[in-house]
Formats: structure tokens, C-alpha cells, sequence
């Protein structure tokens, strides 16, 4: 029994470690579709997490953090992003990769 005792707290961290929340980071790059110019202040934002969010700069660039869940692996995350008189586009992104989106204008 004390074999036991000794044992099944190891055994609990090692499982907390193994299955650990992960830090989402993703960045990208806004552009026009028909000019190919970045687009300042399109808001980004993780689909249902209000808090994560953020606006892109003057070279259309922007960055957005979490912490997620994931076994082993951080899960792709879901952005939505939108400009007025812009289409609103949403996307899965990797972890940790920069992607090029492109906004086409609404007519």
C-alpha cells in the first residue's frame, strides 16, 4: 500500500505534464485581393473568444495569442477577420505559421 501511495502522485503529475494547455501564436498579413496593398485596421479575432483580438498595422500585419488545449499538439486556430466594406473571411490557422489573407472589397 505504501508502494502505491508513492506512486500514484507520479504517476497523476506525469499525466498533468503529458496533457499540458499549449500557447497558440499566429500571425498574417492582410492584403487587397485586386491591389495586393496591406490593409490597415482590419479586426482580427479568435472565433468565440471575445478577449482575442487585435487590429491589424499599417503593413496590414497581425499577431494573436491563447492558450489552448491540446493533447501533445496545439489545435489550428479559428479567426475571423473583418474590415467594412470588406467580405468578411474566416479561416483555421496553424500554430506558430504567417499566413496571407486576402480581402476582396464588396461591390
Amino acid at each position: 500500500m505504501k508502494k502505491l501511495k508513492l506512486i500514484a502522485p507520479l504517476i497523476f503529475a506525469s499525466v498533468a505534464m503529458y496533457s499540458c494547455d499549449c500557447v497558440q501564436n499566429v500571425t498574417g498579413t492582410v492584403l487587397d485581393k485586386a491591389t495586393k496593398l496591406p490593409i490597415d485596421s482590419v479586426y482580427t479575432q479568435k472565433i468565440d473568444r471575445n478577449h482575442t483580438h487585435t487590429y491589424t498595422d499599417k503593413n496590414g500585419f497581425f499577431e494573436l495569442n491563447d492558450i489552448s488545449g491540446g493533447f501533445r499538439k496545439c489545435p489550428p486556430m479559428e479567426v475571423a477577420i473583418t474590415k467594412p466594406g470588406y467580405e468578411i473571411v474566416s479561416l483555421e490557422m496553424e500554430n506558430s505559421r504567417h499566413d496571407t489573407i486576402y480581402l476582396e472589397r464588396l461591390r
